[in-house]
Parts: structure tokens; sequence; C-alpha cells
């Protein structure tokens, strides 16, 4: 029975641990990532400005619906409500034409919010898209160890949408629609 006892304390005191440790963890995270495309700064954001658009780099969640309004103005974006993605809004926050955009992402109703900018700068090779994101999830136990993987998951994920991006770009020459 004593031997019973040491463990399950110990057990406790690890899960103690983990949970302080965890609420002392930064819940921010942030992640950059560029690439360079062969076509005009405008024509590149000019597709960018398009929400409607965002399907053919960005992961895309079903059931997704416009917010309305115009289509590559501020406030221009959709919501969604999907069994993979969760529930979640984006909306384009600023534009500066051509050469930024920024936006939000609002996840399970503000449980966690995403901050992105999208800079593009004239090269010699074409235009580079300079993109960024920054979350925070606040001072959660578990959230506090996903904030420390995020640079390297989201860093990932926008290499890939960059990627595709760029295909879409130079494949089209111009922008389509």
């Amino acid at each position: 029975m004593k031997y019973l006892r040491r463990i399950f304390g110990l057990a406790a005191l690890v899960l103690i641990a983990f949970v302080a440790v965890g609420i002392l963890l930064p819940g921010r995270w942030s992640v950059k990532r560029s690439v360079t495309v062969r076509v005009p700064r405008d024509s590149a954001f000019a597709a960018l400005r398009r929400v409607d658009r965002w399907r053919a780099w960005m992961p895309w969640p079903e059931g997704v619906e416009a917010l309305g309004g115009a289509e590559t103005a501020e406030g221009a974006g959709f919501r969604w409500d999907d069994p993979r993605y969760g529930s979640g809004r984006f909306a384009l926050t600023e534009t500066e034409p051509p050469r930024l955009l920024a936006y939000e992402v609002t996840l399970e109703g503000g449980a966690a919010r995403i901050r992105g900018r999208i800079r593009l700068d004239r090269g010699d090779a074409g235009t580079r898209v300079m993109w960024s994101e920054r979350g925070e999830f606040g001072r959660n136990p578990i959230l506090g160890y996903t904030a420390l993987f995020m640079e390297d998951r989201q860093g990932t994920q926008l290499e890939d949408v960059l990627e595709r991006l760029r295909r879409d770009l130079e494949g089209s020459g111009s922008v389509r629609r």
C-alpha cells in the first residue's frame, strides 16, 4: 500500500509540474516564410486580395460561407464550420495596394486568433512574397506546449502554401477572372 501511495504521489507531482510549466510557457508564436514569384507585383497583389482565390493555395475547410460585401476590400472574407478544421472566420483587415495585405483568423469563437501579413516587394527575379503569421493562445497549460511547436508546424504549412501560390500565379501568367 505504501508503494502504491508513492507511485500516485509521484504521478501527481509530475502532473502538477507539467501543468505549472505549461502555464508559464508563453502562449505566443510567430512564423515567417517567403518565396519569389515570376509575376509583376500588381498581378500578385490582385490575386492575393481576392479571397475567393485563396482556395487555390490554402487548406480549405468545408462549409465555407462568404462574409458578404466586396471580395477584395477590408472586411472581405469567409467563415466556416468544418469537422476537420473546426469553426472559424477569416477576414482581410488591411490592404495597401500593391504591397501589403493583412488578415485575421479567429478560431472556435475567439479561442485563438491568428494575425497574418503578406508583403510584396519588387525584386530582380519577380516579386518577393513575404508571409508572416503570429498567434496567441493565452495562459493555457496544454496550448503553451502547442505554441512551442507552432513555428515548425505553421512554417511547414506556410512553405506549402507559398509553393502552391507560386505555381498558381506563374501558371496563370496573370490574374484569372
